[in-house]
């Protein structure tokens, strides 16, 4: 089979949403394989090495791949975790065609893409129940899907064609990326600006009109949401992920978590081992096998 060099999407297709949510990972190797016409959309909290066709990539938290229909894709996971997943199928083919790469290491963007796979995973969800308007939610899940593959592709045309590149901008990405990459660190504002190529000033301008939020926010966000990827997806020892993400002083590590949560880690712990969801894909996928 042929490298899996990017992924053509019909400009004017609304894709057919089979399955939306965020799925624990219990496993650290394994392989799936995708019916001929389901393809696969994933956005990753862990870190590790997905095969796709023969070709790896290497997964960072924040990082968005494509698995595609009929060919094997093959995980080996650090540790277990977690990730946001969308199957869908296209639907008839219509209009210019664009071309989405099949790894994309966003990890400076976050939040930005967790906030809209929770939206079509909610729409997804709303559209396959009992309410009156499910058809109308399940079409915003779908339209929603639609805008976001667009923007993904021309986003990533953008950087291509280097009209970003070496700019604030990228450079406030790159910083996030090395943040995300190097949570269990003790990570310094001052050492990451330098790092990224700029003044603390001038990046903590851009950084923040990027993000939204301070480095030093940043920061503690990324690490209380990897915190709380670990607590659904692990059974490690609360004072043992407070260290991994590098808040080893447990008193600091609750306190901080329930200022953003609003709630104890052991009770999120709890509330995980009492409605634990496994990944079921069997409406979608042809063979799976363990290793």
């Amino acid at each position: 089979m042929k490298k899996v060099m990017g992924f053509l999407w019909p400009i004017r297709c609304i894709p057919e949403i089979t399955q939306a949510g965020c799925f624990a990972m219990p496993e650290q190797h394994w392989n799936i394989t995708y019916r001929h016409d389901t393809w696969a959309l994933h956005l990753h909290d862990y870190m590790g090495v997905l095969e796709l066709a023969g070709r790896r990539y290497t997964l960072q938290p924040g990082d968005l791949t494509f698995s595609p229909p009929g060919g094997p894709s093959r995980y080996e996971i650090t540790a277990p975790g977690r990730h946001w997943c969308i199957h869908f199928r296209p639907q008839p083919r219509l209009g210019p065609l664009l071309k989405l790469p099949p790894h994309n290491a966003l990890a400076g963007r976050r939040a930005y893409l967790e906030e809209q796979f929770s939206n079509i995973a909610q729409w997804y969800v709303r559209g396959h129940g009992h309410e009156a308007d499910a058809t109308g939610h399940t079409t915003t899940a779908a339209l929603a899907l639609q805008q976001f593959l667009i923007w993904l592709a021309l986003d990533r045309q953008q950087h291509r064609r280097g009209t970003a590149v070496g700019t604030a901008t990228d450079k406030a990405d790159a910083l996030a990326a090395d943040v995300c990459r190097n949570l269990e660190a003790k990570l310094s504002v001052t050492d990451l600006c330098r790092r990224a190529g700029l003044s603390r000033n001038y990046m903590s301008r851009h950084f923040h009109r990027r993000h939204g939020m301070t480095i030093a926010r940043y920061i503690l966000v990324q690490r209380l949401r990897y915190a709380r990827s670990l607590l659904d997806g692990t059974d490690m020892q609360i004072k043992t992920i407070g260290a991994t993400v590098g808040m080893p002083d447990p008193r600091h590590f609750n306190k901080q978590f329930r200022r953003f949560y609003g709630t104890a880690p052991s009770s999120i712990r709890a509330a995980s081992r009492d409605s634990k969801s496994k990944f079921t894909l069997a409406p979608t996928v042809a063979t799976t096998t363990r290793v």
